[in-house]
């Protein structure tokens, strides 16, 4: 006999974040491939939903030790010498991300204010510039690569760096758990929604008018 209503909603309620977590560890093997796209715009949201629906410290140790695991498996091959130093350097990068979204659940948490979207892509972008001051790797790892295949995204490099798309990529995460997390608001939700949705048509449309120019040269 099933169990009622309620307690399968509990049971659904519990194995979800847990199940965003395995697919957006999927996603980072992804990230060193071709298909790196849509990883790129996808496991922010993902890991987000993990973290803002765990206790501080679960959330941190199970971003760890997927980070670790997926990213020392996109690893393999791209670093020369062992297995061990694919997932050495893995551990190292999975450490900062868990560090993210470990401060984000602490300083924002679940139902945060829309001007909260702003802090994980802030703290994101400003860690990717400062690991790429003396770094050996320089920029290698940031966020913003993932795009590269999206010619009209990346002229937004031209304007802010790296770092501008980087900071675009994580908002569309944070703006997107805000929206489900307040979702029974309404229409309340519209307005920040808005805001996102207007930066993205002034991007796309720079980097389209920029293209466009480039042809006419």
């Amino acid at each position: 006999m099933s169990g009622p209503p309620d307690e399968g909603a509990r049971r659904l309620s519990v194995f979800m974040p847990w199940l965003a977590l395995g697919v957006g560890a999927g996603l980072v093997v992804l990230l060193n491939t071709e298909w790196a796209v849509l990883p790129g715009w996808l496991m922010g949201a993902l890991f987000l939903f993990f973290s803002r629906r765990q206790r501080p410290a679960v959330g941190f140790v199970g971003l760890l030790v997927a980070n670790t695991v997926a990213a020392g498996v996109a690893n393999l091959g791209v670093f020369p010498g062992s297995a061990a130093s694919a997932f050495g350097m893995a551990l190292g990068g999975a450490g900062v991300v868990a560090g993210l979204y470990l401060a984000d659940r602490l300083i924002v948490g679940p139902r945060g204010s829309f001007a909260g979207t702003l802090f994980l892509p802030a703290a994101t972008t400003g860690m990717e510039l400062f690991s790429s001051l003396g770094n050996p790797f320089g920029t290698w790892g940031v966020l913003a690569y993932t795009q590269a295949r999206v010619p009209v995204l990346v002229q937004l490099v031209s304007v802010t760096g790296l770092w501008g798309l980087t900071f675009v990529l994580v908002w569309f995460a944070t703006v997107a758990n805000w929206a489900f997390e307040h979702r029974k608001a309404g229409r309340r939700i519209l307005p920040g929604l808005a805001v996102y949705a207007a930066v993205w048509v002034a991007i796309l449309g720079f980097g389209a008018l920029r293209l466009a120019g480039a042809g006419r040269v």
